[in-house]
């Protein structure tokens, strides 16, 4: 999304920004509770302002297909399917709560939690024991779930998210303002979460897409991950800003996680505990530590240019940044497989943004130098294993771009207003300076998730409103696609023909009381190998069996 500088938006004679924009149609898609008021606790004090947000969610979500025997078959991708067979896979509480403090406007600190609890992980469903992935404390496989999936999806559990304090001033003139500690910020013009994989914001706050996948109707803001970090804006002259931000903390992308609902890969990500070689003989390898980057060294600088000439908004960008989707090494003296996450990764950008026929429109360029490049899973032996930061995987420089169109349309005899959303992605492998052995795009690698010089994706949201359909209440049906349309990205998830569609009906009642039912599904292509298993093509191809239906209900007081 954009940072602080928001061009400003006339479509269908709206003033607001394009990312207010931007969440007004997001809202209307993914069903975020309308803005009710913030209850402000009285202070006595005219200087100090102190707001508290709360909000409960329930979701409720019905398995519509049956599993795919093909997927069951497959024993390092079936655990999910196996938990959560054709019926309920969601009876989830959400519980999210925001602080702010103000003096003067100026300096103040701001905090949030979420707390959750979902009953459909209690029980264990059609689960087999030679195929599960998980170990018991005997160190053999057995049914059940790791720690990490009981605290993350199960509960009841919470952590805290935002946690930064923030002071503005003036330093020799100039506006500046500072934040310090657990806080989310992303730069460029990407809207939808496939252009956040491809563009300049990419791995600058790690992505709760396993929350995506668990409640379709949670707001944008939840998937952002906050991180400790330093972050300071400047405005030196009226129509320059220019801004820094130095990590003091990594995490990985929350991905869905072995037997999870939605988790496809029983092997990796934080709850992976065994790849199974053979079923029938109980055989298997362990998964140990994973390799993961020093906490404090990811940085980043930029600047924001709004000549009046442009009518609009340049960006310039470099970014320092470690990696927080993992390759996977294989220590062949010891049969354990690792997650390696590598640093050093170079980004340069620019970006767009600018009116242009009543329609807000965004644009990325972007070069990524050093950047690690999809991968077969990769042999060394102990001695080999890289150090924090290092892979030994594929490497290479890569370049991305995105074009997205965002707008508003007026009353018409249908609808009273809809939101609508068109972003196109592209990347493009440049070379391979690095692990060309078990790079995916060499030549002689023919399988199906074949790597291509480039990479083509597009993703639509529609969303027709209309208002007071009873006294209070507000209807919206909100309809997405995502597609892969040419090729199979060096550093994506989407891949050409994988993709996900959804459609709903949302309702807002006195902007407090939200009520929702959407059905989400995926496509995509895999194909069975006698001896590696599944090959697919993108993720959302392992996803293809696992249409929901949700209803969600979101209070906020």
């Amino acid at each position: 999304m954009g940072d602080y500088v928001f061009r400003m938006s006339k479509a269908a004679g709206l003033q607001t920004g394009r990312v207010g924009l931007y969440l007004t149609a997001i809202a209307a898609f993914l069903g975020v509770c309308g803005s009710a008021e913030a209850f402000e606790i009285k202070t006595g004090i005219e200087e100090i302002k102190i707001n508290w947000d709360n909000s409960i969610r329930y979701n409720l979500g019905y398995r519509v297909d049956k599993p795919d025997a093909t997927v069951n078959a497959s024993p390092n991708n079936d655990d999910g399917n196996r938990n959560f067979d054709h019926g309920i896979v969601a009876n989830r509480l959400d519980l999210m709560s925001e602080l702010d403090v103000s003096y003067q406007g100026k300096y103040g600190v701001r905090f949030s939690g979420a707390g959750w609890y979902d009953q459909a992980y209690e029980s264990h469903q059609n689960h087999s024991v030679s195929t599960s992935n998980h170990l018991g404390p005997d160190g053999q496989q057995s049914l059940g779930y790791s720690g990490y999936v009981k605290r993350y999806y199960r509960g009841p559990s919470g952590e805290l998210l935002d946690a930064f304090a923030f002071g503005k001033f003036e330093l020799a003139e100039i506006p500046v303002q500072l934040k310090i500690g657990r806080q989310t910020q992303y730069w460029g013009e990407s809207l939808q979460l496939n252009a956040a994989l491809n563009g300049i914001a990419y791995a600058q706050s790690p992505l709760d897409i396993a929350k995506g996948y668990a409640v379709p109707n949670t707001s944008a803001k939840e998937l952002f991950r906050p991180l400790n970090s330093l972050s300071i804006t400047a405005q030196p002259t009226s129509t320059i800003t220019v801004m820094g931000q130095y990590f003091l903390e990594w995490e990985p992308n929350r991905y869905p996680e072995a037997g999870s609902y939605m988790g496809i890969y029983d092997f990796m990500m934080q709850s992976g505990e065994t790849y199974i070689l053979d079923p029938t003989s109980a055989s298997f390898l362990t998964i140990g530590r994973d390799i993961i980057p020093r906490q404090a060294r990811d940085w980043g600088v930029g600047a924001r240019w709004n000549p009046e000439w442009l009518n609009g908004t340049l960006g310039f960008y470099y970014r320092n940044f470690s990696d927080k989707f993992p390759q996977l090494h294989l220590d062949t003296d010891a049969g354990v497989i690792h997650s390696v996450y590598a640093s050093n990764i170079d980004l340069y950008g620019i970006s767009l943004s600018k009116q242009i026929l009543g329609v807000s429109v965004g644009a990325e360029f972007s070069y990524r130098h050093n950047m690690p490049l999809q991968s077969e899973l990769v042999q060394v032996p102990t001695a080999g294993l890289p150090g924090r930061g290092d892979t030994a995987g594929a490497r290479g420089d890569t370049l991305h771009a995105l074009v997205n169109f965002l707008g508003l349309i007026n009353k018409t005899p249908v609808f009273d207003s809809a939101q609508w959303l068109v972003e196109f992605n592209w990347s493009n492998w440049l070379k391979t300076t690095q692990g060309q052995a078990v790079f995916k795009g060499r030549d002689g690698y023919t399988d199906i998730d074949r790597i291509s010089k480039d990479f083509v994706s597009v993703d639509v949201t529609f969303a027709p409103t209309w208002f007071q359909v009873f006294p209070g209440a507000d209807l919206t049906l909100p309809m997405s696609f995502s597609r892969g349309l040419r090729g199979n990205s060096a550093t994506g998830i989407l891949q050409k023909d994988a993709g996900s569609y959804s459609v709903g009906a949302s309702l807002d009642y006195l902007a407090r009381h939200k009520f929702d039912l959407a059905y989400v599904d995926y496509f995509g292509k895999y194909r069975v190998d006698p001896a590696l298993g599944l090959i697919n093509n993108g993720d959302p191809a392992l996803l293809k069996d696992r249409g929901t239906l949700s209803f969600t209900y979101r209070y906020t007081f």
